[in-house]
C-alpha cells in the first residue's frame, strides 16, 4: 500500500570536486571567451541543462559544471558532446600552474582567496545579487511561468555580477576588510 501522505525524496545537489582544466567557448561563437572551472556534482535526479536533446547519461548521476556557476549542469554525455563534438561550442583548457587547483584549502571554489575568517567576501555577495536579480523579475512579472536564462546568458550574467562586486569592493571596502 503505497502511503499517499509521503513526501517525495528532496533533491539533492553535492559538490564533488573541481577539475584541473576549464572549460573555454570558442571564440568563434563568442569573442570575449568566457571561461568557467570544470567541477564535479553528485544530484538526485537528472539537472542536465540538454535534457530532452538527446538521451542523458544518468547511471551514476555525475553531472558536469561549474563551482562558479551553480546552476547549470550537463550530465557526462553533454557534457563531453559541447566540448568534443565536431561542432562544439567549448574547449577544455588545463588551468594555470599557480591556479587553485594547488592550494584548493585556501581558495573559494572562484579561485580567490580566503580571508582570514576562511571566507570569501566575493561569491556571497554575487550569489545575493543574482536572487536580487531573480526576485525583481519574479515581482514585475508575476504571470512568468519559468525564470530560467540561457546557460550562456547565465554565464555572462553571473561573470558582470562579479565584476561589479570586485571592483566595488575594491574600490569602497578594500581599507575596511584590511583592518579586520
Amino acid at each position: 500500500m503505497v502511503n499517499a501522505n509521503a513526501k517525495p525524496p528532496a533533491d539533492t545537489k553535492e559538490f564533488i570536486a573541481t577539475l584541473p582544466f576549464r572549460s573555454r567557448l570558442r571564440p568563434e561563437h563568442d569573442p570575449g571567451e568566457p571561461e568557467l572551472d570544470a567541477a564535479v556534482w553528485r544530484c538526485s535526479r537528472n539537472v542536465c541543462e540538454s535534457e530532452g536533446q538527446s538521451p542523458c547519461d544518468t547511471a551514476a548521476g555525475i553531472y558536469y559544471g561549474s563551482a562558479e556557476d551553480e546552476v547549470t549542469k550537463f550530465c557526462p554525455r553533454h557534457y563531453y558532446e559541447m566540448h568534443f563534438a565536431d561542432d562544439a561550442a567549448y574547449r577544455l583548457v588545463d588551468q594555470a600552474p599557480n591556479s587553485n587547483a594547488s592550494r584548493p584549502s585556501e581558495k573559494c571554489r572562484c579561485g580567490r582567496l580566503l580571508d582570514r575568517a576562511g571566507e570569501c567576501q566575493v561569491c556571497p555577495t554575487v550569489d545575493d545579487v543574482e536572487d536580487a536579480f531573480g526576485d525583481v523579475l519574479t515581482k514585475r512579472f508575476p504571470a512568468a511561468t519559468t525564470g530560467d536564462l540561457s546557460p550562456g546568458r547565465a554565464i555572462k550574467l553571473r561573470n558582470a555580477i562579479d565584476e561589479a562586486v570586485t571592483e566595488w569592493i575594491e574600490n569602497n571596502a578594500v581599507d575596511h576588510q584590511r583592518h579586520e
